[in-house]
């Protein structure tokens, strides 16, 4: 199942990846316009930045580079109000997930939903959000 195939995922990237996809296929998105960061650089220690980890569609480049890079600014100020919030974020036409990893590790999920999600569809990710959580803290960042 889906839990079981995010939970083999053991890099971030890959994690990502993998939960970009499963979304997407959920809520019948399309693969465009959906970004996943971390704060935190993969590359390094720099805890001031917030970086692309995995992204479809017209994002794809923008994996590895900053969420500054991103030429959406849209996407840039939901995810920067989710953090200062720390909780999910359910807009008109998009959708914000934070997870709190560890003590300096954010994970946040940008959702271009084109519309608000149901509120079938908000409870339904609140499901899978707790499995998405428990596989960030095991992946090797």
């Amino acid at each position: 199942g889906a839990a079981a195939d995010l939970m083999g995922q053991h890099t971030i990237s890959g994690l990502a990846e993998g939960v970009l996809t499963q979304l997407t296929a959920l809520f019948k998105l399309p693969l465009d316009g959906i970004v996943c960061t971390q704060k935190d650089s993969p590359f390094g220690n720099n805890q001031e930045r917030y970086y692309v980890v995995g992204a479809a569609g017209q994002h794809a480049p923008y994996i590895t580079q900053p969420l500054e890079a991103l030429p959406d600014k849209r996407i840039i100020s939901a995810v920067y109000a989710c953090v200062a919030h720390r909780e999910h974020m359910f807009d008109s036409d998009c959708t914000v997930l934070y997870f709190k990893v560890a003590s300096c590790q954010d994970v946040v999920i940008f959702l271009n939903c084109g519309q608000a999600l149901a509120v079938v569809d908000r409870s339904l990710l609140e499901v899978f959000v707790v499995n998405i959580a428990a596989c960030f803290r095991n992946a090797k960042l």
